[in-house]
């Protein structure tokens, strides 16, 4: 009778387990979305270009190489994702998680004034930006699973909404026709927030005996952040520039969150009033919650052999982050708070445009979003999938006149990996956390165009 409890606790507690680390899906890579539709229709190789209203989110120091005051907006962008995972073998049979979804979100808003004093060029900059938005419901049931000494019922939900806004202001100079450097002080918001219940219910073969346990999570965070992005952008030659941009870690301002545990369990007799069982609970109301990035170093080569066509590389580096813990209350010992931490990532961008007559330029670009939790260290961090990604993108501009243009790109991401998934062991009655395969496929539709206030 207590196999029989120990095989349900088991299930949900080892799912459970799987939900709570697969949060902060953003953390795991840093190119999911790329600002700006003509920046994605290259594949994000923007770094020695970024001379628009959202340069400034690759290159600070692009925005004084604008040709004019300039407003920018992505007015939308739509993402059809399909992701599968094994959620968890029970006794032979699989159930799959198909994260299937359709997503709308604002992309980016951008400003760029020119000053112009004397022979020097001054520009002020303002954006906004959504570098990750996600939104996931599941919900899987199955009955009669037949084990060895139990038959089981099992049911799961999960909702998830996870999103960073950032926004900041940028300051840049062009110290000679070739030359010009900017800074940026921008402000992060992250948000997350997620429910998830586990139920499974088992009877004996004889159907004497039967149990019920029942697993429960709800997960709500918001952390303020402020960084900095510096930027140097240099043409030694006609038709060829070269840029950097290096982006600081996040430095936490405010913080604030909640995290409950809810776990119960009950063996009984089937003819009887159901007793009471095991339960226990962690509420945590006063929580506060820890999402370090990196250093990050991006260097960019543009060359324009002729006027009409572009070729633009970047190479983006990606610092490791040492563990630490993600969630911090006095309630919460060290050891029981959950464990982050990142690989080195490199990821490279390649992007081409061409102005095909006076009213069209297309472009087209390669990109990787390589994942940044380690491989070796799945089962103990918080993210728990390692997946690497590669994705291709298309777009066009439509230059309606002299001031304004209206852009769209379609961005595909592609890839596979690991991630954990569990296994009944009806022998022990435990569910073992291991490693499956994981694909995913997403489009994302970027629309957007820009103005010209001059």
């Amino acid at each position: 009778m207590r196999r029989l409890l120990n095989l349900g606790l088991g299930l949900a507690f080892g799912l459970l387990q799987i939900d709570a680390v697969a949060l902060a899906g953003s953390d795991s890579h840093y190119q999911d979305t790329l600002i700006g539709e003509r920046a994605a229709g290259m594949g994000g190789a923007f770094t020695a270009i970024s001379d628009e209203g959202t340069g400034a989110f690759y290159n600070p120091a692009g925005i004084a190489r604008a040709r004019a005051d300039l407003i920018q907006v992505s007015m939308s962008a739509f993402r059809l994702r399909q992701k599968e995972i094994l959620v968890a073998d029970i006794c032979g049979r699989q159930v799959n998680n198909d994260h299937g979804s359709f997503l709308s979100f604002p992309a980016a808003l951008g400003f760029v004034k020119l000053v112009e004093s004397g022979a020097v060029k001054h520009a002020i900059g303002l954006t906004l930006a959504v570098p990750a938005s996600d939104k996931i419901a599941f919900a899987s049931s199955e009955s009669a699973i037949e084990c060895r000494f139990v038959n089981l019922d099992f049911g799961q939900s999960e909702f998830r909404v996870e999103r960073i806004i950032e926004g900041g202001m940028t300051y840049a100079l062009a110290l000679s026709p070739r030359l010009s450097l900017g800074l940026g002080l921008a402000f992060q918001v992250r948000s997350l927030s997620s429910t998830q219940l586990s139920i499974a219910v088992g009877t004996s073969p004889d159907g004497d005996r039967a149990q019920i346990s029942a697993t429960g999570s709800v997960l709500e965070s918001n952390v303020w952040s402020s960084f900095l992005r510096l930027g140097a952008l240099y043409e030694p030659a006609d038709g060829l520039a070269i840029g950097v941009a290096v982006v600081t870690p996040t430095v936490r301002l405010y913080s604030h969150g909640r995290l409950d545990l809810l776990a119960g369990g009950s063996l009984f007799e089937t003819n009887e009033p159901l007793p009471s069982g095991n339960a226990s609970a962690l509420l945590l109301d006063d929580a506060d919650f820890y999402f370090a990035t990196p250093w990050s170093i991006a260097l960019g080569a543009v060359i324009r052999p002729t006027e009409r066509l572009t070729l633009a590389h970047d190479v983006r580096i990606h610092l490791p982050i040492a563990g630490y813990r993600m969630v911090a209350s006095p309630e919460l010992s060290p050891e029981e708070s959950p464990l982050a931490m990142r690989s080195l990532v490199v990821n490279v961008n390649l992007g081409a445009s061409y102005v095909l007559n006076a009213a069209w330029e297309l472009r087209a670009g390669f990109f990787t979003n390589l994942s940044a939790v380690p491989p070796d260290q799945l089962e103990s961090v918080w993210i728990a999938e390692h997946l690497d990604l590669f994705g291709v993108t298309l777009g066009a501009s439509l230059i309606a006149d002299e001031r304004s243009s209206l852009g769209a790109a379609l961005q595909m991401q592609m890839g596979r990996g690991e991630a954990l998934s569990a296994v009944l062991d009806t022998e022990g009655g435990a569910a073992e956390l291991v490693r499956s395969p994981v694909e995913e496929v997403s489009l994302i539709l970027y629309v957007g165009g820009r103005y010209d206030l001059r």
